[in-house]
């Protein structure tokens, strides 16, 4: 039996090559949940056919506020920990057995570092996060939360931080938390933040965001 319920959030936009795959190797590590946002082709029909509970935007919301829309419904179950995880097939799921290793220590925040980051952007705010509270890939889109610790503070994101801003409340807190190294596939189709002109001024936003609701404060 295990010791803990674990509840797997996926957010998806259109990734009917991959979703099948993904919840399906996701769902022997926990109950997974797909948040689908708006998508245009098959990824509700494919994530529910694969055994995950679907939950889908009436329009498209974006990642954080789909995360958001995920946290928000767990809130009437009773799980232990939270991971958030890509619908792109770039991370291997068996990496989950390193979380699940962790979870067992007693860690309440787990944040993956991925084998390679390519976008300026991020680079830039990885080395603050890094050089400040020893995070070595804050965007990483595999992340654990202490459900309990995420109840008391009541929301998953306030400003589109891109799945920064739960962590920082996390670390706030001062809760117990461990970076993990995660190996990266090749993704399939396009990336969830657009071009690359595009992308980096999202993150460069979000970054800056950041400043105003905790390096200010």
């Amino acid at each position: 039996m295990e010791r803990f319920k674990i509840a797997i959030i996926i957010p998806a936009y259109n990734e009917s090559k991959t979703i099948a795959k993904v919840v399906d190797s996701c769902k022997k590590f926990g109950q997974v949940f797909v948040i689908d946002d708006a998508s245009v082709d098959k990824t509700f029909l494919l994530a529910k056919k694969s055994g995950a509970t679907v939950l889908k935007n009436p329009f498209n919301k974006g990642y954080d506020a789909s995360l958001a829309v995920g946290f928000d419904f767990l809130k009437n179950y009773s799980f232990d920990f939270v991971i958030t995880f890509d619908a792109d097939n770039q991370f291997y799921s068996n990496e989950l057995l390193k979380i699940k290793k962790l979870i067992n220590q007693n860690v309440d925040l787990i944040i993956g570092e991925r084998s390679r980051i390519c976008r300026i952007s991020e680079k830039i705010f990885s080395y603050y996060c890094k050089f400040f509270f020893k995070i070595n890939d804050p965007m990483c889109g595999v992340k654990c939360y202490n459900f309990k610790i995420f109840k008391d503070i009541g929301y998953f994101d306030r400003y589109n931080s891109i799945g920064t801003d739960l962590m920082f409340e996390f670390i706030k807190k001062k809760s117990k938390y461990k970076n993990i190294n995660l190996s990266v596939k090749k993704r399939v189709g396009s990336s969830r933040f657009g071009n690359s002109i595009s992308a980096n001024i999202k993150i460069f936003k979000s970054f800056i965001k950041h400043f105003y609701y905790y390096a200010f404060k």
